[in-house]
């Protein structure tokens, strides 16, 4: 009788640790992701899509160095492979720099990675990091 008990606890607490895992484990596979697509669903999330733009997906991740035309504009200059040096306009409005929220401590040949998307004329900057 008494190992009948004991066996019925050690089930029952074995059952609610399966059914808590599982239940953890499914919490953390339900959401969306931003994909070249668009908004894809990961699992089941319970929120409806995001009504914001998918801005996560950045087509433009170079390496180069920054210098500013006429004091004013940033422009970014970087080199593929067989070609000569290339030159863009950046459009910081939405950048993220290091790890603070805005790109006020930019300097001109500073050499930097840039993360966000080409138009080929301007590079809508999300992320820019200094490099050493």
């Amino acid at each position: 009788m008494r190992m009948r008990k004991i066996l019925f606890v050690i089930g029952v607490v074995l059952f609610i640790w399966i059914l808590g895992y599982v239940f953890i484990a499914r919490l953390e596979e339900d959401f969306w992701v931003c994909t070249n697509n668009g908004w894809t669903k990961h699992g089941f999330p319970d929120t409806p899509m995001p009504t914001t733009t998918c801005s996560t997906v950045l087509k433009f991740v170079k390496t180069g160095f920054l210098i500013k035309d006429d004091g004013k504009t940033w422009n970014f200059v970087y080199e593929e492979p067989g070609k000569p040096s290339l030159m863009q306009k950046l459009d910081l409005s939405q950048a993220k720099c290091d790890d603070s929220s805005n790109c006020s401590l930019l300097k001109a040949d500073d050499n930097v990675e840039i993360r966000g998307n080409s138009d080929g004329e301007t590079i809508k900057v999300y992320f820019l990091k200094r490099l050493k």
